[in-house]
């Protein structure tokens, strides 16, 4: 490409080739190990068995969203799910169905969310989503889509059995339900609480009423 590019007549020879030759692969080795770095720190983020952001990523994202939202005076919202019985799935039809289902369950959720929102998988059988620039209303209705699309779904298509499963979600707002990191996890997380412990297969927000 170098001799072809030149604006000057070149004669095509042996040595010209050789020097190309060594510039090439010079230059591929370069583009391995840039491919190599991207390749390390995309799996430095990633969830080995969902493909999702992992918990480190999560949390560094969850800074930098309040950050910016404090500078700016602006909200967003911090969504956890959880799959219900999940320890009964993992005993009736092995663990391996149950990575099946937490694979399948990170999908729905990803294809569910929007470009802007960062997808974490939590932990076990419980995932994450933060939500820029959202209200809590806004954000109860992504989630509750989520949770029916999940409803809807058929697991472990490719075998005799089929399974359905339900999730439940807790979601807190920034500022209303927490200033920092710690607190917007733990009012989530009792909404999320609450959902479990008023019948699963719901989402509830933080400041809403017990029923």
């Amino acid at each position: 490409m170098l001799f072809l590019a030149s604006r000057s007549e070149r004669v095509f020879d042996f040595d010209l080739a050789s020097m190309m030759a060594l510039v090439g692969n010079q230059i591929s080795l370069i583009v391995e190990k840039i491919k190599l770095f991207e390749e390390t720190r995309r799996l430095s983020i990633t969830d080995d068995l969902t493909g999702l952001y992992n918990v480190r990523f999560f949390y560094r994202s969850l800074e930098s969203e309040l950050a910016r939202a404090r500078r700016y005076k602006d909200v967003f919202c911090l969504v956890i799910f959880d799959i219900d019985d999940f320890k009964v799935i993992n005993d009736t039809y092995g663990h391996q169905v149950g990575d099946d289902i937490l694979r399948e369950v990170a999908e729905i959720i990803l294809n569910s969310a929007r470009q802007t929102d960062v997808v974490a998988r939590y932990g076990g059988e419980e995932f994450v989503i933060i939500l820029p620039r959202t209200s809590k209303t806004e954000a109860l209705l992504l989630a509750d889509r989520i949770r029916e699309r999940v409803e809807e779904n058929v697991f472990n298509k490719n075998n005799t059995v089929k399974i359905h499963i339900t999730i439940s979600g807790g979601i807190s707002g920034f500022p209303e339900d927490g200033k920092s990191a710690k607190d917007l996890l733990y009012t989530a997380d009792m909404a999320l609480y609450r959902a479990k412990g008023s019948g699963k297969k719901q989402v509830v927000c933080h400041s809403d009423k017990p029923s």
